[in-house]
């Protein structure tokens, strides 16, 4: 088994006939994941059907079924010629549309296997269960970039090229390296491809877009609905529908109709991994500030508590006085202060109390707001406390 890099981090990869085996150390999973990861691992239009199995050493063996007539794209460029290569560089672009979905490549030319105009990835990240997490858009970049000039032209390595292309002196690679944007890397193989065989219809980026809105993000899609099967064993079948919707949802960042889908069932009955699903998506349609949320988001993933998460569902649906309770239960002066302020700003809301019951309640709950915002350390918000 040898070593790749995807500029970030590393993996144990090894190819025998139709079988690829990706390997990740301890720290590069979640166990407690292994549900969500199941969900990520069935063969759509550009990803290849996948296995994750852990190993009695802590290491997470991933296992891909490379369908017959596809070939690593480190092979394929060997034989290639240069006008396909470009071409295949174009289509390659497509990768990053997954800066905008669930689900990250690992990105490395063993990884990405070709069959003619066709690519399929192997090994990709699940957020916060399994490696590789998601990079910013400018560490995204250099990693394609390194793998178009890598496509299209192979005598140099992959690797090297993601902190290296400024070094590089060939004409074409120094335009490569300057490009700022998918656009500008889409222009400059559009017109590598029309020097090289002088074709008029070179990939117009309308038809990028388009299949750059369109296949992605069914490809998504279908990666949730068919993968949740897998981890729902004993679930019964509308049930199971009904987390499927959510995470088709989740999938594309439609946190709205995440929630909906599973807006009337009971969050213990559901595993962690779609407890969290819900937890995330009330959270971020929550009425809290970007870094308030990103916050909060850090300190959660699929193996926090139940109570944690069951926290931030009864929070997002109203549950003001269950949601208390947990926080209680948990001791988190900062969850409950915040439970607190949610029953505060409720009960001034609802016109349907008794005056003198409304004001009693007021009276406790701003009590309580300016206890536990002591303890927290922080200064009781005149608006919501008075």
């Amino acid at each position: 088994m040898k070593n790749i890099s995807d500029g970030f981090i590393k993996v144990g990869f090894e190819q025998a006939n139709n079988q690829l085996t990706v390997t990740l150390s301890p720290d590069q999973y979640d166990p407690d994941g292994l549900g969500l990861i199941s969900a990520f691992m069935q063969p759509t239009t550009v990803l290849l059907a996948g296995s994750a199995t852990s190993q009695a050493s802590g290491e997470l063996a991933t296992v891909y079924t490379v369908p017959e007539g596809f070939v690593a794209l480190s092979q394929f460029v060997k034989h290639a010629g240069l006008a396909d290569r470009i071409a295949l560089s174009l289509r390659l672009l497509h990768l990053a549309d997954f800066q905008q979905q669930s689900l990250t490549p690992f990105m490395h030319p063993d990884n990405i296997f070709v069959n003619g105009n066709d690519f399929r990835v192997a090994h990709r990240g699940v957020p916060k269960v399994m490696a590789p997490a998601q990079p910013n858009e400018a560490d995204f970049l250099k990693q394609l970039k390194a793998m178009v000039v890598a496509t299209v032209l192979p005598k140099y390595h992959f690797e090297p090229l993601i902190e290296g292309l400024d070094q590089i002196r060939d004409r074409f690679v120094r335009k490569i390296a300057e490009a700022q944007t998918i656009d500008d890397l889409t222009d400059l193989l559009n017109q590598a491809y029309r020097d090289n065989t002088k074709d008029i219809t070179p990939v117009a980026k309308s038809r990028y877009r388009t299949f750059k809105w369109l296949g992605i993000v069914m490809t998504t899609l279908a990666v949730i609905a068919v993968g949740g099967v897998i981890y729902l064993t004993g679930v019964t079948l509308p049930k199971q529908n009904r987390v499927i919707a959510s995470q088709n949802a989740y999938a594309i960042h439609d946190y709205t109709d995440t929630v909906q889908a599973l807006k009337n069932d009971d969050p213990k009955t559901l595993s962690n991994s779609t407890r969290y699903v819900l937890a995330t998506s009330y959270i971020n349609l929550d009425n809290l500030s970007q870094k308030q949320k990103s916050g909060i988001l850090s300190n959660l993933s699929p193996k926090s508590s139940e109570n944690n998460l069951l926290y931030w569902i009864y929070t997002g649906r109203g549950d003001f006085k269950a949601a208390l309770n947990l926080a209680q239960g948990i001791g988190d002066n900062q969850l409950i202060l915040y439970a607190y302020t949610k029953l505060y700003d409720a009960t001034k809301a609802n016109n349907n109390l008794d005056g003198a019951k409304k004001q009693q309640l007021l009276k406790t709950y701003g009590d309580n707001i300016t206890k536990y915002d002591k303890k927290v350390g922080g200064k009781a918000n005149a608006n919501t406390a008075q």
